[in-house]
């Protein structure tokens, strides 16, 4: 039995199409609706978080160094030491609105750069990324300025991250 709406198309051909051929069509684009569905569902990322919260705020929280190493030291630093770096940062950030632009032009130009057709080379990689290297340290050296205790929260993260690097 050929699928709802085959039967309409194969009329509009004006042609005859043997059975065995309109079978094949339907068998084809069953596969293809299969592969559509698969392709939707197949880069759904599964979650397997058995992490628990907990109200100390002295440990790092997440179990140390992962992925997203790039958040200010999420998973290495404890939520107090993450919030006063936050604090920190909006504090430079309100004091001087140029870095925070700086910084949506970097996270602009990256999203861009993720996106652009054709894709990227490794030279326009290195280069956006030693830019945005440039910058995270101008940023760190601001918030040090107005909070010297950060300095070693930074530490913390260096340490970590240079024990991650493989």
């Amino acid at each position: 039995m050929l699928p709802a709406g085959l039967g309409r198309v194969i009329e509009g051909m004006n042609k005859t199409i043997s059975l065995k051929r309109a079978a094949f069509v339907a068998v084809a684009l069953g596969a293809l609706g299969a592969t559509a569905a698969f392709a939707q569902t197949a880069n759904t990322p599964v979650t397997t978080d058995t992490t628990t919260t907990t109200t100390d705020t002295s440990t790092p929280s997440g179990g140390g160094w992962h992925h997203h190493h790039h958040h200010f030291g999420a998973g290495v630093l404890s939520q107090t030491e993450r919030a006063e770096l936050k604090k920190d940062r909006e504090t430079v950030f309100a004091a001087n609105p140029t870095l925070k632009t700086q910084e949506e032009s970097f996270r602009q130009q990256f999203k861009t750069l993720k996106s652009s057709n054709p894709p990227p080379t490794q030279a326009q990689w290195q280069s956006l990324k030693q830019q945005h290297e440039a910058f995270k340290t101008q940023l760190r050296s601001a918030i040090v300025v107005i909070d010297s205790g950060a300095a070693a929260l930074f530490q913390k993260i260096d340490a970590a991250k240079a024990q991650y690097q493989h």
